[in-house]
């Protein structure tokens, strides 16, 4: 295989992996009951762009991290711009008011996350994601993570998503595939799609069973 045929699948690896993340992100939201969606479609295009010199040289993790710690402010501030634009005193207005939503969780223990604290930590997990994937190719993890959210807001919220994690099985067989291509390993590809082929069966069987009862 070529040099440019495995950067070509790695780019389309990267893509996959990040439409994982997109495909969770309008459930987020709606839970959430944030402003826009798109403000999180960005910061999974400019975690990305900020993970990648890591993949590629190990020594510029200090400059991958910085960028994913500056970039979470781009969204934060588009979805709580308060009232004066960016500046040192909406940081010092994002601060008090992270510390409050702390507070109204943690110390009046709320029933609810509080959307800024829920945001901080979303971005928090995108980046993790981001980095062990991008870094370490650890898709496996990204899926994990989401169905089982997706199954809590499931459980908690009665929303069905049984469309969406479909399509989260079916977008990580496709990135399975893409890998096992770039690794030249073809033996048990068809394996590990039938797996989680089964898996979104039984996931759908599952949720048509619900329905019915």
């Amino acid at each position: 295989m070529s040099r440019w045929t495995t950067r070509a699948l790695g780019a389309v690896g990267i893509l996959l992996h990040a439409l994982l993340l997109i495909l969770a992100v309008p459930t987020f939201v709606k839970v959430n009951h944030l402003a826009a969606e798109w403000p999180l479609y960005l910061y999974i295009g400019l975690a990305i762009l900020c993970v990648l010199p890591w993949r590629w040289q190990h020594r510029w993790w200090p400059l991958s991290l910085g960028g994913l710690v500056l970039t979470a402010f781009i969204p934060i501030y588009l979805l709580f711009p308060g009232r004066s634009q960016l500046s040192a005193d909406w940081f010092a207005m994002l601060a008090t008011r992270f510390r409050d939503s702390l507070q109204s969780y943690f110390i009046q223990s709320s029933a609810t996350v509080p959307p800024l604290l829920s945001l901080v930590l979303i971005l928090a997990v995108v980046a993790a994601l981001m980095i062990l994937f991008v870094r370490y190719r650890l898709w496996p993890v990204t899926l994990i993570v989401l169905v089982l959210y997706l199954t809590a807001v499931n459980i908690f919220n009665g929303d069905d998503l049984t469309v969406t994690v479909l399509q989260q099985f079916l977008v990580a067989i496709v990135l399975a595939l893409v890998q096992q291509l770039q690794k030249q390993r073809l033996r048990w590809p068809l394996a590990v799609a039938g797996l989680l082929a089964a898996a979104a069966g039984g996931c759908s069987r599952w949720q048509r069973h619900r329905i019915r009862r």
